[in-house]
């Protein structure tokens, strides 16, 4: 197990990266040389990033590395001393604060009206971030909105499955391709809850494949204007070339559209711990990727035998040596559109748990980063984000070692809280007490249930028809649910009859009065819906995870009245 962690980094002058400070003086770096040495230093900006480059005669200053008599644009930069090479991030001390107000959360595929009556899509999603503007909310929030295998394929001769998981995709990069396409498929879903976006891909495809043709100029100017672009295009459309251009005109489309609603809507985007493990992120860049390995997480309560999520870890020790340059086109691609980024599993900053290839997922193992690729990636994160005026949140539910907390403090990255998650403690507070300042704060995520679900404790009635639970623990954990239920009454002083819609909107009332930075809402908590969009610990074959379609379209939202604090609640689904 451990030879497949790699070897310890090798001891030198330098890191191959660091966290670098600005000084009354300059910039200084850590490293292993007596303070006082004189030294011969050459940087230059990585390639993409912004400065000059600088050569010339300096010393050790008091961090054991060079001392830098110069002012430099923040970025990422290399540097070379004495042909000791390394990188460095020069980045502002702290991220951006949340937006104030409120959000509203939807999974793209679930929402429709009438100009995207069969499938989520772009169109869509702007009318939907020009309802929450009008109701006076401040962002738009969805899942991943990253390509995914819609249809069976084979890369390097092994077959891949379909799987419309956004937390699975074939690059953190690149657009969901579906977000171009849909819009050809005109075939309306059966009377179901539910869509199908592979059987919406297949229907799309056609019209796709024509729009690209009438674009190809301007598609072929895409394709030119980065060798990754071109590579990804052709991972996608193999050896026909009307399929690879059918692949660059809806990533060369996405990104404009994208950009151009980041411009006018605050947008809240989802960034995924991982790429799939025959995506194009690992088979175009293998070497940053540790091959043999997946990442997981270990037992729990729930899911005793812990959980493998299939994709690899990142080398990140290896893509300092770059400047970390795939971790910062998939950070830029996110937030040059979003108002703000959610970092999923923050706690990979710090640590990812590790699986053997073969093993189960209790003989795992956490792999902790050196405390330089720690401070780089945070420092990666606040460069990036007021760059693109993007503030950070990071998803720090559950289990978190408290460096993790403490260092998202320390680089202002907003904290995320939940109510639902808040109410199952031991000793629960009231939630002006317990919401951490300037957090995200929201009822629930995308894997919990929604208000009424958690009211109701059908989750509990789930989780037991699945064999997630037992008997006994399903009736224990439907009574922690009743007294939950009681103390968020008392909370916020309610009457013990009182009905889930006054809960409701109590709560958010409670969360938009409170020291969050900002509140999220979801969509399908508006009308008190209870079926789930995902079900944690099934797949999408024995659920439909990640296909629920929303009761009702997004013109209801025309019905909120504008508020700036917190948006109203709609009459609950019969």
């Amino acid at each position: 197990m451990l030879d497949r962690l790699g070897p310890p980094p090798v001891a030198g002058p330098l890191t191959a990266c660091q966290r670098a400070r600005r000084t009354p003086h300059g910039v200084s770096l850590a490293g292993g040389w007596a303070p006082g040495t004189p030294l011969e230093v050459a940087v230059a900006p990585m390639p993409g990033e912004p400065g000059e480059p600088w050569r010339g005669r300096t010393e050790v200053g008091p961090a054991g590395g060079p001392r830098l008599p110069i002012t430099l644009t923040d970025g990422v930069w290399s540097i070379d001393v004495g042909g000791h090479r390394a990188t460095f991030v020069l980045a502002p001390d702290r991220g951006l604060p949340l937006p104030p107000g409120w959000g509203l959360f939807a999974p793209v595929h679930a929402i429709h009206d009438v100009q995207s009556p069969v499938h989520g899509d772009l169109g869509a999603l702007a009318r939907l971030a020009d309802h929450v503007h009008a109701a006076g909310g401040a962002f738009t929030a969805t899942l991943p909105l990253l390509p995914r295998f819609l249809a069976p394929t084979t890369v390097a001769g092994r077959p891949v499955a379909y799987d419309p998981s956004p937390y699975a995709p074939v690059s953190r990069a690149f657009w969901d391709e579906l977000l171009v396409a849909a819009h050809h498929a005109t075939a309306m879903p059966a009377p179901t809850r539910f869509v199908e976006p592979d059987r919406v891909w297949r229907e799309a495809w056609p019209g796709l494949v024509a729009e690209a043709a009438v674009h190809r100029a301007e598609t072929e100017a895409w394709l030119a204007a980065d060798p990754e672009h071109a590579a990804y295009a052709a991972f996608r459309g193999g050896d026909d070339p009307a399929a690879v251009r059918a692949f660059a005109w809806a990533q060369h489309h996405a990104d404009a559209r994208m950009n151009a609603l980041g411009r006018e809507r605050g947008l809240l985007l989802d960034l995924p711990l991982g790429t799939h493990a025959l995506g194009f992120d690992v088979r175009r860049h293998p070497q940053r990727f540790i091959e043999g390995l997946g990442v997981g997480a270990p037992p729990d309560s729930l899911f005793r035998g812990g959980q493998d999520w299939g994709f690899p870890p990142m080398d990140l020790e290896a893509a300092a040596l770059d400047g970390f340059a795939l971790m910062r086109r998939c950070l830029a691609h996110h937030m040059a559109p979003a108002t703000i980024l959610r970092v999923d599993h923050v706690a990979w900053l710090h640590r990812v748990y590790c699986i053997p290839e073969g093993a189960s997922a209790t003989d795992g193992v956490y792999r902790r980063h050196p405390d330089w690729v720690r401070e780089s990636l945070y420092g990666l994160l606040t460069l990036l984000g007021h760059r693109h005026q993007c503030a950070v949140v990071g998803e720090d539910l559950g289990t978190v070692p408290a460096e993790v907390r403490e260092a998202m403090d320390e680089a202002g990255l907003a904290r995320s809280w939940v109510l639902q998650l808040e109410m199952a403690l031991p000793e629960p507070r009231p939630i002006h007490a317990a919401l951490p300042t300037g957090a995200l704060a929201s009822l629930n995520t995308h894997d919990l249930p929604l208000f009424a679900a958690w009211w109701l404790a059908e989750d509990v009635g789930l989780f037991a028809s699945l064999g997630l639970l037992d008997e006994a623990s399903a009736a224990a954990a439907a009574e922690r649910r009743v007294g939950e239920r009681r103390l968020l009454l008392r909370q916020l002083g309610l009457p013990e009859q009182a009905s889930p819609t006054a809960a409701l909107e109590a709560a958010l009332a409670s969360m938009g009065t409170s020291r969050a930075g900002a509140v999220m809402v979801s969509l399908e908590d508006l009308w008190l819906e209870r079926r789930p969009q995902n079900v944690p610990g099934t797949s999408s074959i024995e659920r439909p995870n990640w296909r629920g379609r929303a009761a009702r379209p997004t013109e209801v939202l025309r019905d909120l009245p504008r508020s700036p604090s917190l948006p109203g609640v709609l009459s609950p689904l019969p």
